[in-house]
């Protein structure tokens, strides 16, 4: 069985299309999840790539992140 995938932060930001000082935000904001690990060693995960699409959706959509923040 293979295990879940990981991703280190330029990849992630890649697979999301968002900047890294967005993504950074977000995380900082508590819109995202913090990594796994610390410093070089913070993995990402499929749960992270989903929060950040999920974050686009509904800014495309018109909302707040204050309001995402709350749902």
């Amino acid at each position: 069985m293979d295990p879940l995938p990981t991703y280190g932060f330029d990849e992630l930001c890649s697979l999301v299309d968002l900047p890294a000082r967005t993504v950074r935000y977000y995380i900082q904001m508590g819109l995202v999840d913090r990594p796994d690990g610390q410093n070089r060693g913070a993995r990402y995960a499929v749960r992270h790539v989903e929060q950040l699409l999920t974050v686009k959706k509904w800014q495309a959509a018109g909302l707040s992140l204050d309001r995402i923040r709350e749902l």
